[in-house]
């Protein structure tokens, strides 16, 4: 009886030592989109690399096939880098309407124009079979360089903040 209760112990050490967190200290979930970054160092705009998320502005394979959808904006916000000429990007949180859909984002601005117009959608094959479920996401989308000047961001047609380069 009380060798069965020593092993009954001993398996039970083993079931809670797999249940356990690893005791390196590395990381068990993958990055966010906020928590990765390019190579110019804008968080969240990372080209598709191994382990990474794909940028909004990079093209997807097939992209000609897929349908575009919607995409539920929680909130936005204007960031301004410190460097020269000034760079500004948009952290954007919200989410997809599945998560089969790829987040998008044309980034439309004109050298000398004041306005940045930003169209943000999203994209999903028609052909895939997915679980009906919001897919949060919270990521920066870089803007670009700027000039002297006092500009506006738009997207998807509302204002959404300004700011001046000096």
């Amino acid at each position: 009886m009380v060798k069965n209760i020593g092993i009954a112990m001993i398996l039970m050490v083993f079931l809670l030592s797999a249940c356990a967190p690893p005791a390196s200290g590395e990381p068990t979930q993958t990055p966010t989109p906020a928590q990765t970054a390019d190579p110019n160092g804008i968080p969240g705009t990372s080209n598709e690399d191994e382990g990474s998320i794909p940028s909004p502005l990079e093209p997807l394979p097939n992209e000609e096939n897929m349908v575009r959808g919607n995409v539920f904006i929680d909130n936005l916000e204007v960031l301004l880098l410190e460097s020269f000429p000034i760079q500004a990007a948009l952290q954007i949180q919200g989410s997809l309407p599945t998560p089969c859909h790829n987040l998008r984002a044309d980034v439309n601005w004109s050298e000398g124009e004041p306005r940045i117009d930003v169209d943000l959608y999203s994209l999903a094959d028609p052909d895939s079979i997915c679980v009906q479920v919001l897919e949060p996401f919270d990521t920066n989308i870089s803007l670009g360089s700027f000039p002297e000047g006092e500009y506006t961001v738009w997207v998807n047609g509302e204002l959404v903040g300004e700011f001046t380069a000096p």
